[in-house]
């Protein structure tokens, strides 16, 4: 899904976060989620099973050019013009939209400390859980 569109994943599909909360399991998704965000954001991963989510919704090569690579390359197209057409890439905590838009250097270090957050508390609590990281392209 882009950044415009409308629909996502369908609400009725059961996803792997969904099959595991029904045995126990607390579920993590960090990363790239590109399923979909809707209105209000009803196709994001925490209506889809997840209990928690931290990241962007699709693929940060959607971003626009004013935040981009160290120390201050422009993402661009092969002609090295700026895309300036597409929306900024926010980056979600759960449904709550933390930065917007998103800081490619520091997005990795984001997704190691949330994942890092989510195993250790759920370890002290000796639960079952399921995380899935998908990094950034």
């Amino acid at each position: 899904f882009f950044p415009d569109d409308v629909g996502g994943l369908p609400l009725n599909e059961t996803t792997m976060a969904e099959s595991l909360k029904s045995v126990g399991y607390s579920t993590a998704i960090v990363g790239k989620w590109h399923l979909g965000v809707g209105k209000d954001g009803m196709y994001l991963p925490t209506h889809q099973g997840f209990d928690y989510y931290m990241g962007v919704p699709y693929s940060t090569d959607m971003c626009p050019c004013d935040v981009c690579f160290y120390p201050d390359q422009k993402c661009s197209d092969p002609q090295n013009e700026c895309i300036n057409s597409d929306v900024p890439c926010p980056v979600f905590d759960n449904v709550k939209i933390i930065q917007q838009p998103a800081v490619k250097i520091n997005l990795t270090e984001m997704y190691i400390d949330a994942a890092t957050n989510f195993i250790k508390e759920k370890s002290e609590q000796s639960s079952p859980f399921l995380l899935y990281m998908a990094f950034q392209h």
